[in-house]
């Protein structure tokens, strides 16, 4: 009896307690604006490299999400540009060698590397986010 009565009382605190909710719960949603929590995890590091004519631009890397995280980027011999895709075009978020965000919310993103120098480059862009 004496090692039923703890079970017995942990059970019972369990069923009682109101489960605790995340910050970004589903009783907490905005439903209208695609608001649908934290993502689940983190895709490793991804590395894209090339080389850019100066004054040259690409697109090195775009994705879309339906959660909220941070995103991290660096670069190495260009200067990075990371947007988010509104209603009116692409609109800049951080512009620089290196770019952190703590919350990127749901949307489409890209990162467009861009030589400012007066010669060709080669350059390295790093980057990491969330997965959902």
């Amino acid at each position: 009896m004496k090692v039923l009565t703890p079970i017995v009382a942990a059970m019972t605190l369990l069923v009682v307690t109101p489960s605790s909710q995340a910050q970004y719960s589903s009783n907490n949603l905005r439903r209208g604006h695609g608001d649908w929590g934290r993502c689940i995890g983190y895709l490793p590091q991804a590395i894209s490299q090339g080389q850019l004519n100066a004054g040259e631009r690409r697109i090195v890397h775009t994705w879309t999400t339906t959660c909220h995280s941070a995103f991290s980027a660096s670069a190495v011999g260009v200067t990075i540009y990371v947007q988010k895709l509104t209603e009116a075009g692409w609109s800049n978020l951080t512009i620089g060698i290196s770019s952190n965000i703590a919350d990127v919310g749901p949307g489409t993103y890209r990162i467009v590397a861009v030589n400012d120098w007066p010669s060709r480059t080669n350059f390295r862009v790093r980057h990491r986010q969330g997965l959902g």
